[in-house]
């Protein structure tokens, strides 16, 4: 295929997923998920803590009988795990929460960048736009049964379960917010007064209209049969994004999919409003499993996020050892191996996407495309029927290859070898096309030479 015929691909594909990326409520959505991503950080290290093992010969052993496990009840005493629950149960359990204030904030945001040039939108505060989204989600997350003490809210209210809610209600009341901001229905004071109440008092009757209106479609709902907003939403759209969204064919086309537009030259994060919710919502699923007593053996599901986060950071180093092995004639490709192969050990792969560059090189589309989609859903299979243990724990995503999985697996050896055995495919599969682009070069160097 010619670099001509692909730059046309190219030139098609980039408007729809540029639109994607630069389209405010998506970006809002990958932004407001970036932002609350270190509370699944900070929420696994005592999962981490719980699920850790070193004895690798006999992973039959009881986690309880790992001498690491003994040694931290030794220090600490038999209730230890008190203290890390704590913490991991608010990390996972308010995420609906934290996801509601965050895309709200950074919706109005976007709504007063982008509406600069023609003055809309100026009198909006992302702040206050957060507080009206909170008070709406507060309207239609679920609330259990406590006797006298009449209806009350759970942890569990907040958790994965709502996450959808959660970002319908930032949205819907965000945008009414700022419209109202801008129209005038706000409470005018005279300019003396101070900006803080002047803003407060603004945002009065947006306020109450947004709140009065998700109200509303609450109660409405409810009319229909349904237990709420929640109710509705989780059966309609959460769980069978969820069920397509985590099979396994639902990992071939995400993997497909973000090779495919790095390829051309669109870093995957213009994807993530798509793929990013389900991903924190299987995670947060796991999570709950884990804090419940499931082991990383035995859970129902498999990360997918975590799951291609990690084989997928394998290619660009599986690239540098292919060029080291049979492309060491090429000064160019070899500078460039040199420079990727530390930054790759740290899932930071750019160096080689656009240094060699992988994208619109004929020759790379077929590995850089299929050789992780093809590792990475084998290992998301092998997860799903129980094969090897899950790598359910959450991990930086610059965690190094083979001690991510180790780490995310709570000590597991074997994840580390089907990871092993993963890199080595990428690297067989890379090798015949790093030869056909060497090849290519010298005989272009050989032609411009006459």
């Amino acid at each position: 295929m010619k670099i001509v015929k692909l730059e046309k691909i190219g030139e098609k594909i980039l408007p729809v997923v540029s639109k994607i990326s630069n389209q405010k409520h998506l970006a809002a959505i990958r932004d407001g998920f970036i932002m609350a991503m270190p509370m699944s950080l900070v929420g696994s290290v005592g999962l981490l803590l719980q699920n850790f093992r070193i004895n690798l010969l006999n992973t039959e052993l009881p986690l309880d009988q790992d001498p690491f496990q003994k040694f931290l009840v030794f220090v600490f005493g038999k209730h230890w795990t008190a203290f890390p629950n704590a913490i991991t149960n608010v990390c996972n359990n308010l995420i609906s929460i934290v996801v509601t204030l965050t895309i709200a904030y950074m919706l109005t945001q976007n709504y007063i960048e982008a509406g600069k040039k023609d003055n809309k939108y100026q009198h909006a505060d992302p702040l206050v736009a957060a507080i009206i989204a909170l008070l709406g989600s507060f309207l239609v997350f679920p609330q259990s049964a406590a006797g006298k003490l009449g209806s009350v809210w759970t942890q569990d209210s907040f958790g994965a379960t709502s996450l959808i809610l959660g970002m319908i209600v930032a949205l819907l009341s965000t945008i009414m917010y700022v419209h109202l901001s801008d129209t005038k229905l706000t409470i005018k004071l005279p300019d003396s007064v101070p900006p803080a109440i002047l803003n407060a008092f603004a945002a009065v009757i947006p306020l109450a209209i947004s709140v009065i209106v998700i109200n509303a479609i609450e109660f409405i709902i409810r009319a229909f049969g349904f237990t709420g907003m929640q109710d509705l939403i989780y059966k309609l759209v959460q769980a069978p994004l969820q069920g397509v969204g985590t099979s396994v064919g639902g990992a071939f086309v995400t993997i497909i999919a973000q090779n495919l537009v790095f390829f051309f030259g669109i870093h995957p994060a213009a994807l993530s409003p798509i793929f990013q919710p389900i991903n924190t919502i299987n995670q947060n699923d796991l999570t709950n499993q884990l804090l419940h007593g499931a082991s990383v053996m035995n859970l129902k599901g498999a990360p997918i996020g975590q799951t291609l986060q990690i084989i997928m950071g394998l290619t660009t180093v599986a690239v540098c050892v292919a060029i080291f092995l049979v492309a060491r004639q090429s000064p160019h490709y070899l500078s460039i191996a040199k420079i990727e192969i530390i930054p790759g050990l740290f899932n930071i792969g750019e160096p080689m996407i656009y240094g060699l560059p992988i994208v619109l090189n004929p020759f790379m589309l077929i590995p850089y495309v299929f050789a992780s989609a093809i590792t990475g859903t084998i290992y998301y299979w092998l997860e799903m029927i129980h094969a090897i243990p899950a790598i359910a724990i959450a991990v930086p995503w610059t965690t190094p290859p083979f001690l991510n999985t180790y780490l995310a697996s709570g000590g597991h050896i074997m994840p580390v070898l089907v990871q092993i055995i993963c890199f080595v495919f990428d690297v067989v599969m890379f090798i015949p096309f790093v030869k056909l682009a060497i090849r290519s070069e010298a005989n272009k160097a050989a032609a411009d030479a006459k």
